[in-house]
């Protein structure tokens, strides 16, 4: 026979920070107060996707506003190819960024969600 067949486990109680009743380890909320007992770290990711999707969005404007004010000398063919190239990926780095987050967004909500 091993230890641990002699070993009777017990959960452990644990203190509520709202009311300071005593809490099993395995509960969620307060059974006195209701207050949860674990902060949710879901808030955080969504934010997260959110911020992710804010950035796509000002780096996608900045270069659609450089684009327009500045042109490359057209008699300078290769500095208007590169100068295209550069704002072509720039702009298609914003939009990524921006799909990333809303993609983070939208399987954080619905995961929150129980979908």
């Amino acid at each position: 026979m091993a230890l641990n067949d002699f070993i009777v486990r017990t959960e452990s109680d644990y203190i509520c920070d709202s009311c300071g009743a005593k809490v099993l380890e395995s509960d969620n909320v307060c059974r006195h107060c209701k207050e949860p007992l674990y902060e949710d770290d879901n808030e955080s990711e969504v934010r997260t996707g959110y911020n992710l999707m804010c950035l796509g969005a000002v780096i996608y404007v900045v270069v659609t506003i450089i684009s327009y004010a500045y042109t490359p000398d057209s008699r300078d063919i290769e500095d208007a190819v590169n100068y295209g190239r550069t704002m072509g990926i720039a702009g298609f780095i914003g939009v990524l960024i921006f799909m990333i987050g809303s993609i983070m967004q939208v399987k954080e909500l619905m995961s929150a969600s129980g979908k």
